[in-house]
């Protein structure tokens, strides 16, 4: 009986496992964005194109992936505001993940050149990898969501986590919402705090489209809010 339930649960597993990836991936992001201090809210628009494309397998079964930007730009949200290049058109950045989409490592971000609102770019990471709960009855719908925090830390932190803690809910059978808070702090401080809610469509392990309202205050060193909507669509 033992090894009949065996026989069973590793037939499950080879189900649930995604279809390695054996092509390039290209996404369309366009995002919104302000940031809001006590003296002003600077409003501005990213459009960028970026591809995921496997570089290794490594022995855990996670996947090196490569980030490139194949096109970025900006400009801010005016009448008469013309678009710019980012010097981080053409850079790359790397991602190891598993192949359902869980996200493990950043490698390379703080290499990049140091672009108008770089800052807020990190967001596209936890765009492209939300891992939802697709395992019914095997995972639960309280996720959290964590990645390298870019921004300022205090004195003798050298690096800090950011974080997504959200509710999913799976609307039909290839779309999610999801509802939560997004936070950062130390042992003694908070860094920043704020809520995320959204909706993703995918038709395998990786995402088909995005579509996002994430806010946040950053509370250290000083004080300003940035809130960022928008559609990312897989085109490739």
């Amino acid at each position: 009986m033992s090894i009949l339930f065996l026989l069973s649960l590793s037939c499950i597993e080879r189900r649930v496992m995604p279809e390695k990836l054996n092509k390039i991936l290209v996404f369309d992001i366009d995002i919104i964005g302000s940031v809001s201090t006590e003296q002003k809210t600077e409003t501005f628009l990213q459009d960028l194109t970026v591809s995921i494309d496997v570089k290794q397998t490594n022995r855990d079964d996670s996947l090196l992936l490569e980030l490139n930007f194949v096109e970025a730009k900006w400009k801010v949200d005016t009448e008469d505001a013309v678009w710019k290049p980012y010097a981080l058109q053409g850079r790359s950045f790397f991602v190891t993940a598993f192949p359902w989409g869980e996200m493990l490592k950043i490698e390379g971000w703080e290499a990049l050149p140091p672009d108008p609102y770089l800052d807020t770019l990190d967001i596209i990471v936890p765009l492209l990898f939300p891992n939802p709960p697709v395992r019914e009855s095997q995972q639960w719908d309280y996720r959290v969501l964590p990645w390298r925090y870019q921004g300022e830390l205090p004195e003798n932190y050298m690096r800090l986590n950011q974080k997504i803690i959200a509710n999913w809910t799976r609307d039909t059978e290839s779309v999610w919402t999801y509802e939560g808070e997004w936070l950062a702090r130390t042992r003694l401080a908070k860094i920043l705090q704020g809520e995320v809610k959204g909706q993703i469509e995918k038709s395998g392990a990786w995402i088909d489209s995005h579509e996002w309202d994430w806010r946040r205050e950053i509370v250290f060193p000083k004080s300003n809010v940035q809130h960022f909507r928008g559609k990312l669509r897989r085109v490739q």
